[in-house]
């Protein structure tokens, strides 16, 4: 039986120079270091990050069946009287939609990962639902939608909450309906 820490044996390579192999540490070392690459490929796709990236709203026109541009952020989009097309609106509005942009791995399908909206006036809650994210484009992108009903005269404070196994994360934005003589 052979040793581990046995003579090398020597072999003559294409050059005719004598080199020596150790066999068992060469066949460990290349072992241990498939192992480890492996493991670290596992670790990067277990650590892939799923992150809530953007929040856009958009007024919903009943007249045309069209959509405003984002109004999140739009310091020169005005909010007054939208219900009746005034303001910056191009038609009457009564709903709002919401579109939540999500960032991961592409192609992924995140487990356990819980998208959860609410939107509140000052005076009630009109919307809080809980969904579960579909699969990732091959761009990483996933976006989710939600119809906001009732909307135009009262601002309303927007919370979307990206809960995970071991994270939440949140992003909150107010949109600033105003009506009035």
């Amino acid at each position: 039986m052979h040793s581990m820490y046995e003579e090398p044996d020597l072999r003559i390579n294409t050059m005719g120079t004598i080199f020596h192999i150790y066999r068992w540490p060469l066949i460990a070392c290349l072992l241990l270091s498939i192992f480890v690459s492996a493991a670290a490929v596992c670790r990067a796709e277990q650590k892939t990050p799923y992150r809530l990236s953007a929040i856009e709203a958009y007024l919903y026109y009943s007249n045309t069946g069209t959509f405003s541009i984002n109004i999140f952020d739009n310091k020169k989009f005005i909010l007054w009287n939208v219900i009746i097309g005034e303001g910056s609106a191009h038609g009457y509005s009564n709903d709002t939609f919401i579109k939540i942009l999500l960032k991961g791995k592409p192609g992924g399908y995140p487990e356990g990962l819980k998208i959860v909206l609410t939107a509140r006036t000052p005076l009630e809650t009109l919307l809080e639902r809980e969904s579960s994210p579909g699969i990732f484009a091959s761009d990483g992108k996933y976006y989710a939608g939600y119809w906001l009903y009732g909307t135009g005269c009262t601002p309303v404070e927007i919370t979307v909450r990206l809960i995970g196994k071991d994270s939440e994360q949140k992003l909150t934005k107010t949109i600033p309906f105003e009506c009035g003589e």
